[in-house]
């Protein structure tokens, strides 16, 4: 249980976690949502509803030969959900202190963001520069919304350690137009008091999922309000975030490569779904969790009675703001061994129409270098998206740091233009399966009968 200076505490912070809580509902509703940084604040939770895509009408994506960096005095326009802006704010300010060109930041409400880059896109209004959820930038290449970096990407000689999954998200057909802006990840974090407690070793986290199983269920052994695990369950986007890695860690996939096609009846997929099942049918999970919406996904975990807990790396800083807790962090195990993350957070990119292409590569460039990584990013407690630079002098302080940085190295961005309407949105088909999955009777069946419904959306016209 918390003590009573934990829950004075947790009450006297309730809006600084009810922000952080929107910040990460938006991005989860988007992708999963991944997870935005801890330091966004967003006082709305409301995301773009997975029916307002980018232009219907399918473009050639832009290229831009011969783009370099230049820092010649221009203003450069720059749009960003609401739930960003502070990120935002955190990386520009440095860079227009110190750049005679000058970025002005937009921001622009959660649920009208796709709606607003739509109808710009159609108008020829956009803006140079474009930080958009990372699993949205399929969707945006493929209507030519985003100019080619492709030659200025290559000649960075560190460009095979930013962040793989999300430049991934931001390529097609070998080309690159998207790069990592703000960094989020989904890690274990497991709280090492109720470990001791329960007679395990605070210092050895679980390396399996079948010892996360185990683990969770001596604490829920404890009682006294105390469970051995939680998942936000009524939230089908972070079930992605924190589900998938599982069985990505296991050697299973999700999609096929393009994103038509779910392959989630795969036996790793079955297997760790059924180790998920038998969480919630004990009751190591609590029953309120089947219909949190991720509304207060990490809400128990702060409050000291959870003792495992998948969550977005971004929520290391909030955490440790909380002196009762001693918390550990680890990579998310595969059923066996091995691990692996949902890499999510933002990618930014040029827009097709920007004026100042160079300029806005300007920033693009600044924000890669060494500098900017430790200093700024790294400085403000985000995630680098440079694996090189994993071990410096902030994360030196907290080995935690270091942890995430390098897997976030080896994490997944999944890539499917389709992906808000099948995965986010609560009338898709995930929703209702992955309730079936947790909390039905049959959850290796269920995933077999799911697919068709999975397929047809994923393959359905955007």
């Amino acid at each position: 249980m918390a003590s009573r200076s934990t829950r004075e505490r947790s009450e006297a912070g309730g809006a600084r976690r009810a922000r952080r809580v929107a910040a990460l509902s938006a991005i989860t509703i988007l992708m999963v949502g991944a997870c935005s940084s801890s330091t966004s604040p967003s006082p709305t939770a409301a995301a773009p509803s997975s029916s307002a895509a980018a232009p219907s009408s399918a473009a050639a994506p832009s290229s831009a030969p011969g783009l370099t960096a230049v820092d010649d005095g221009a203003t450069l326009s720059l749009w960003v959900r609401t739930s960003q802006g502070a990120v935002t704010k955190l990386i520009v300010d440095p860079y227009n202190a110190s750049h005679k060109n000058q970025i002005k930041i937009t921001e622009i409400p959660n649920d009208s963001f796709v709606q607003k880059v739509g109808a710009a896109a159609g108008a020829g209004q956009l803006p140079d520069i474009l930080v958009t959820d990372d699993i949205f930038s399929p969707n945006y290449v493929s209507k030519g919304l985003l100019l080619d970096l492709t030659e200025p990407f290559s000649a960075l000689p560190y460009k095979d350690s930013i962040t793989p999954g999300m430049v991934a998200a931001g390529s097609k057909d070998g080309k690159v137009y998207a790069l990592p802006f703000d960094v989020a990840a989904s890690v274990m974090y497991y709280n090492k008091k109720l470990f001791t407690q329960a007679g395990l070793d605070p210092n050895k986290p679980p390396t399996t999922f079948q010892e996360v199983y185990d683990d969770a269920k001596a604490i829920n052994a404890l009682g006294g309000g105390v469970n051995g695990f939680y998942e936000a369950a009524g939230c089908g986007g972070c079930m992605v975030f924190t589900s998938w890695p599982v069985i990505w860690a296991s050697g299973g996939t999700v999609m096929n490569a393009d994103g038509s096609a779910s392959t989630i009846d795969n036996q790793q997929a079955k297997d760790a779904y059924t180790i998920y099942n038998k969480m919630f049918q004990e009751g190591i999970v609590p029953a309120s969790a089947k219909g949190d919406t991720g509304a207060t996904w990490n809400q128990a975990f702060l409050a000291g009675t959870v003792g495992i807990e998948f969550f977005d790396s971004g929520s290391l800083s909030l955490i440790q703001k909380n002196s009762d807790l001693d918390i550990g962090l680890a990579p998310i195990p595969g059923l066996t061994g091995g691990q692996s993350t949902f890499v999510g957070g933002d990618n930014i990119g040029i827009s097709a129409t920007s004026a100042n292409p160079n300029q806005a590569w300007d920033f693009l460039n600044w924000m890669q270098t060494d500098d900017t990584q430790i200093n700024v990013v790294a400085k403000n407690g985000l995630t680098i998206s440079r694996s090189d630079l994993a071990s410096n002098q902030y994360s030196a302080a907290d080995p935690r740091l270091v942890t995430i940085a390098k897997v976030v190295g080896i994490g997944v961005t999944p890539i499917s233009v389709n992906f808000a309407a099948v995965y986010n949105d609560p009338n898709g088909p995930w929703y209702s399966l992955i309730a079936k999955v947790l909390t039905g009777s049959d959850p290796a069946g269920d995933l077999s009968a799911g697919i068709p419904a999975m397929n047809a959306a994923l393959q359905a016209s955007n």
